[in-house]
């Protein structure tokens, strides 16, 4: 009951404002349990990204970090630009991009090096983001045919960088532009 009126009363404000008759008759304990664990929560998690905590991951005794962490620093580490995935970091780790080892109870965990390589991983991805999403909207190439491109030109061994030059240097950008054969400019 305490929870109820903490904050003058805006626990029972939020009761009152998102109830809604439930079906069984012991509906209401879970509703009350949920919507104030809910604020709670939400209050929590407010509270440590103001105070910057929510950002400060460190490893274990044995150095390790866990999977759930690398996507926790990740995404921080890329806010605003992509928004990075449990999923798209297993995929990785399935596909053996990343260096892992297991710890005590068998879990995957990445060590400082891994850390470093799943940050190239994400600056990766977030190049080939880019320049998808310059190729279809300033090109007007569908994302398949985007994603070829991209993909014959890495097959080549060319960086991302270097397919973004390309790209401009082919006179699809605004950096420069080669003069065309035969004109006098």
């Amino acid at each position: 009951m305490r929870f109820l009126l903490e904050g003058g009363g805006e626990g029972f404000a939020a009761l009152l404002r998102t109830y809604a008759r439930p079906e069984h008759w012991k509906g209401h304990r879970r509703f009350i349990a949920k919507t104030l664990s809910g604020r709670w929560r939400t209050a929590a998690r407010q509270e440590a990204e103001q105070s910057g905590q929510s950002l400060t991951v460190v490893p274990s005794s044995d150095g390790l970090y866990s999977v759930n962490d690398v996507v926790r620093i990740l995404a921080a580490e890329t806010a605003g630009q992509w928004r990075l995935t449990r999923d798209w970091l297993d995929d990785r780790l399935k596909a053996g991009s990343l260096p892992f080892s297991l710890d005590a109870r068998g879990w995957k965990c990445l060590d400082e090096h891994g850390l470093q390589c799943a940050r190239t991983l994400v600056k990766d991805e977030t190049l080939r983001r880019a320049l998808v999403g310059y190729q279809t909207q300033k090109l007007g190439k569908s994302p398949r045919a985007a994603n070829k491109y991209i993909q014959e030109h890495r097959a080549r061994g060319e960086s991302f960088e270097d397919i973004a030059k390309g790209l401009f240097a082919q006179g699809h950008g605004t950096l420069y532009r080669k003069p065309q054969r035969g004109s006098n400019t």
